[in-house]
């Protein structure tokens, strides 16, 4: 230090000149100073040094700063050169200035000079963006989050974000840009996957035949199918906020789903069936059916819920049903109708047995005195005929008139035995030995009392009939209840001819008859009446022979 001071020295006399040197000093408390001086040598007329004056500056402090601001400067390379981003400067006419190493991939030194335009790949294809990010450079204002579809520095297309703000001198002249740019290749592709999946999602879903909707875990929509909009003939908005709508339905649907979810492992649909209406349209029945789909902690993310709406089949089934109910009343009639010879016999006898105690009545009161205690007797007896006579007639009335089903709870042995009565004259007819197992305690049915002593009078007529043709063997028919923790189980056993093992099931079917003049609807009919009650109806083989009906019936 203290040699290149006085090299300094020597070398400021020997020129006649002005010379400057730094150098530090240590004062006695031991800090250390930096200091500059400046030496203005003087000299005599002759050439002769006379004097240096010297003039001294303490620039520690100017030292320390320009040292913090060159570790600073080394600290922001560092920076800059391992940043993802990289930093870019533009001149007033928008061409780079400056670019850090790693801008646009590799290469960036190739750049300078050039504008960023130069290398787009989008700038035809949306000349819109551009136009107006030229029109922010025009009025001088920052700009943020630009993307555009440029080359990289190898030639490979890469989408870049870019940021930036104006530049202004002391003087408040335009100097160009400085700011930030950002490859983000990744972000944009995984972005146009992500859209296409949605895309093909939302094709999906638009093609599926009913009403989709994407629900929240709490029940709130994200969104429905095209279908769903089209049959509310509103907005998703309306759908989501509506108080009313499916909104309501689905969240009300889903309390239900959520209440019961924890018995059912993840996956498991469900569904159940239920009514909605707007305010603007009549909606219908709608039938959900609604998956859950968790994350690997078996947390609810979403729920997929699919509606149909089931009003046209439900008012096909209301005229079905209708159909059957007439069907029904028709094979009554003509049942009551083949009966009605046998029936009018029925209702003869108490007629005939009441005329009888009429004349009874008449000769004791002749008597003198009257005997009173017989007429007594006598007139009990023309009631009890009356009320035989008068049964007969409502049973009757009862299968012929035609009313809608009415379900009650009732007593199915009773019902059964007011059949027998019914056909009594065809079992007479026909000399077939009719014996009753019925259960005693018999637990009460839940269903409509006609239709079903309707299917129990088939059974029996058919019974009766098949054993009219069987000569020299017992016609044996045998009627029985039971029932056990799962309803009534009811029998119709005979020792008639038989059917075929393969038409077992096919005697049920519609138009399908073993009878000369048959029609086929009895049994088909029975069925679907055993059915509409939840049962079940069907015949197997009996032994030794013969056929064996059953139905059962869910218990009340």
């Amino acid at each position: 230090m203290l040699d290149r001071v006085n090299e300094n020295i020597e070398h400021g006399v020997r020129e006649k000149r002005s010379f400057a040197n730094e150098f530090r000093i240590i004062l006695p408390d031991g800090t250390i100073k930096h200091i500059e001086a400046t030496n203005d040598p003087v000299f005599s007329a002759i050439g002769e040094l006379l004097e240096i004056v010297v003039t001294g500056i303490d620039v520690t402090e100017r030292r320390r700063a320009a040292q913090a601001l060159r570790e600073s400067e080394a600290k922001f390379r560092d920076y800059a050169e391992t940043a993802s981003d990289w930093f870019w400067e533009i001149g007033p006419d928008y061409k780079f200035t400056l670019l850090t190493e790693n801008a646009f991939g590799s290469h960036s030194a190739d750049r300078i000079g050039t504008a960023c335009w130069d290398h787009a790949l989008d700038l035809e294809t949306e000349p819109e963006k551009w136009r107006l990010v030229r029109a922010t450079l025009d009025s001088r204002k920052p700009f943020r989050d630009f993307v555009y579809r440029g080359m990289s520095g190898n030639g490979s297309p890469m989408y870049v974000r870019a940021s930036g703000k104006p530049v202004f001198d002391a003087n408040g002249e335009f100097r160009g840009y400085r700011g930030t740019g950002t490859d983000v290749t990744a972000i944009m592709r995984a972005q146009e996957a992500l859209r296409e999946s949605e895309q093909s999602a939302r094709s999906a879903i638009d093609g599926i035949a009913g009403l989709v909707a994407i629900m929240t875990p709490n029940g709130e929509v994200e969104t429905v199918n095209r279908q769903c909009l089209e049959y509310f003939g509103r907005s998703l908005e309306w759908i989501r906020t509506g108080e009313q709508t499916m909104r309501c339905i689905l969240k009300t649907f889903l309390v239900l789903l959520n209440f019961l979810r924890k018995r059912w492992p993840p996956g498991f649909p469900t569904s159940t069936n239920y009514a909605c209406g707007a305010s603007t349209a009549n909606i219908g029945g709608l039938t959900p059916v609604a998956s859950q789909f968790a994350d690997d902690s078996g947390r609810i993310v979403r729920w997929y819920v699919l509606l149909t709406d089931i009003e046209d089949r439900t008012r096909a089934l209301a005229r079905l049903e209708q159909m059957q109910s007439d069907f029904a009343h028709m094979n009554r009639v003509s049942v009551m109708g083949e009966l009605v010879a046998s029936l009018s016999h029925e209702i003869a006898q108490p007629i005939a047995s009441a005329r009888i105690y009429a004349r009874a009545a008449q000769n004791f009161l002749d008597l003198q005195p009257p005997d009173l205690g017989e007429v007594r007797d006598a007139l009990a007896g023309i009631v009890g005929n009356a009320g035989r006579a008068g049964d007969i007639i409502e049973r009757i009335r009862d299968q012929i008139k035609k009313a809608p089903p009415r379900k009650e709870r009732f007593d199915l042995n009773a019902a059964i035995n007011e059949v027998i009565v019914l056909g009594r004259s065809a079992i007479i007819k026909n000399r077939v030995w009719v014996q009753t197992r019925l259960s005693e305690g018999l637990f009460p049915v839940h269903g409509d009392r006609v239709q079903l002593q309707q299917v129990v009078l088939n059974l029996l007529l058919n019974a009766v009939e098949a054993m009219g043709s069987v000569e020299g063997a017992p016609r044996e028919l045998l009627i029985s209840t039971r029932q056990d923790h799962t309803g009534v189980l009811v029998a119709v056993h005979d020792s008639g001819p038989g059917i075929h093992p393969e038409h077992l099931e096919r005697v049920f079917d519609a138009f399908h008859t073993t009878k000369p003049g048959g029609t086929g609807m009895g049994l088909s009919i029975c069925r679907s009446i055993i059915n509409a009650h939840g049962g079940r109806l069907w015949a197997e083989a009996n032994e030794p022979r013969g056929t064996i009906f059953q139905f059962t019936l869910p218990a009340a």
